[in-house]
């Protein structure tokens, strides 16, 4: 049972008004954007995140990447673009493919599928 001061990410995540996130990109919690279907503004700072951000942004297409040094005005363009733009709609796209291949690893025998 999860203490009653934290959020509950799952829920939050499956809720259909998130349209993306802001993630730092760890490991885990990128997991849970994806089998979610939830894509993602990254903003990496160090270790893990570096590789993991180049992953969602590059080779999987379910991210887009922040600089450390962005402005405000940045910020609203990729939220913008993230909710209603054309780039946007294609990444929610692919994070629906990647949370359904992602149902299909991890039932019965789902990691033969691939």
């Amino acid at each position: 049972m999860s203490s009653p001061d934290l959020c509950p990410q799952e829920q939050v995540l499956k809720h259909p008004s998130v349209g993306g996130l802001l993630a730092y990109n760890r490991w885990n919690s990128r997991m849970e954007r994806i089998t979610s279907g939830v894509p993602m503004l990254c903003l990496p700072f160090f270790s893990d995140q570096l590789t993991n951000c180049r992953y969602a942004c590059t080779e999987w297409g379910i991210g887009m990447k922040i600089h450390r040094d962005v402005k405000r005005e940045e910020v609203e363009k990729l939220v913008r673009e993230l909710m209603e733009g054309k780039k946007g709609k294609w990444m929610k796209n692919k994070t629906m493919e990647w949370k359904e291949k992602s149902r299909e690893a991890t039932k019965p025998g789902g990691l033969g599928n691939w």
